[in-house]
């Protein structure tokens, strides 16, 4: 009877250390930590009026203006923003009777990076006194350009532009950069004047 005893002590002696040399032995299952996006917050902008030799403009202090290429007919220049890693690439363009033609190739650009967007919006801007119209149009998702927009006279100027960042395309975590740049662009197509 005391070697049934000792046998069934033993085996389950024998049966606890297995469990228990199995349980620690299974590996641990690290499950992810949800992606957080930083709540950022950038300066209050501070504007002063920028001229070049076909339009002027408020140009936000953040933003440092970079001549690409200039000539008699065309200027084409960035506005880095190097606290956000983005640039708003400019194409100032006289126009000679080939509007149709600029506003297709914009919109040619736009379509291009609407194709990966999954959602896009427009706003509209109608000025008479300045002859200044134009759209501002902003795409939903992760797009390299999530906003494009032109402006023009209808006549002699038009001015086109698109914001790019230096960073993988990401559009919840670039929202707030988006919008400040995007206010940016407002305030840029409501000051402008052309020089012409």
């Amino acid at each position: 009877a005391n070697k049934s005893i000792n046998r069934k002590m033993t085996n389950r002696t024998f049966f606890l250390i297995f469990i228990i040399f199995i349980i620690s032995c299974k590996e641990k299952i690290s499950v992810p930590k949800p992606k957080a996006f930083l709540d950022l917050k950038y300066p209050e902008p501070y504007y002063d009026n920028d001229y070049n030799l076909f339009f002027s403009y408020d140009l936000n202090s953040l933003a440092n203006a970079e001549s690409v290429f200039k000539n008699e007919d065309k200027f084409v220049f960035k506005l880095n923003y190097n606290v956000i890693n983005a640039s708003l690439y400019l194409n100032y363009t006289k126009i000679n009777y080939d509007l149709k033609e600029l506003i297709s190739q914009t919109n040619f650009n736009l379509n291009n990076h609407a194709k990966v967007a999954t959602q896009a919006s427009k706003q509209d801007f109608l000025d008479e006194n300045r002859k200044v119209y134009g759209t501002i149009y902003e795409l939903i998702g992760s797009v390299a350009s999530p906003t494009h927009f032109y402006v023009t006279d209808s006549v002699k100027n038009f001015l086109a532009g698109s914001l790019y960042f230096k960073t993988k395309p990401n559009y919840d975590s670039l929202l707030p950069a988006i919008y400040y740049v995007k206010n940016d662009i407002i305030r840029l197509i409501e000051s402008l004047k052309w020089n012409n």
